[in-house]
C-alpha cells in the first residue's frame, strides 16, 4: 500500500516538475545545446555532464528517436543516478516500480523508436529521483 500511495505522489511532483520546468528560465540551458553529429562523441559529451540537467538536457536535445538513444539516455541516468547513491528502501521500491512502469509500458511496442521511448522513460524516472536527492542550492 505504501508502495502505491509513494508512486501515486511521484507522479504528482513528476507532473508538477513537468509544469515548473515551463516557468521562467526553462530552457536556459538547452539554447546553447551544440548536437555533435558523432554518436561515440555525442555519449562522451553527455558522459562529461557536471550534473543530471545539463545531462539529461543534453540528451534529449540530441536524441535520435532510433535504438542509438538506449546508451544515450543511459549515459545520462548514470550521471543522474549519482545524485541518489543513498536512496532509502521505500524510495528505492517505489523508483523500481516506476522504471517497471516504463518497461510495461512499451512491453508491445516494436521497432527504433519504441527502444528510444522507453529509455526515455527510464531516464525521467532517473531525472525525477536526482530532483528528490539533490539539495536545493540557494
Amino acid at each position: 500500500m505504501k508502495v502505491i500511495v509513494l508512486g501515486l505522489i511521484a507522479v504528482a511532483l513528476l507532473t508538477a516538475d513537468a509544469q515548473a520546468q515551463e516557468g521562467p528560465g526553462a530552457g536556459r540551458w538547452v539554447a546553447s545545446v551544440d548536437c555533435p553529429a558523432d554518436g561515440e562523441i555525442l555519449i562522451k559529451k553527455v558522459e562529461a555532464a557536471k550534473s543530471c540537467y545539463e545531462a539529461t538536457q543534453l540528451a534529449e536535445t540530441c536524441a535520435w528517436g532510433s535504438s542509438f538513444d538506449v546508451g544515450l539516455a543511459g549515459a545520462a541516468g548514470a550521471i543522474c543516478e549519482k545524485d541518489f547513491k543513498k536512496i532509502t528502501k521505500v524510495d528505492k521500491l517505489t523508483k523500481d516500480h516506476m522504471i517497471k512502469r516504463c518497461r510495461d509500458k512499451y512491453k508491445k511496442a516494436e521497432g527504433t523508436l519504441a527502444l528510444s521511448m522507453h529509455s526515455f522513460c527510464n531516464l525521467e524516472v532517473y531525472k525525477f529521483w536526482s530532483r528528490i536527492y539533490t539539495p536545493v542550492e540557494t
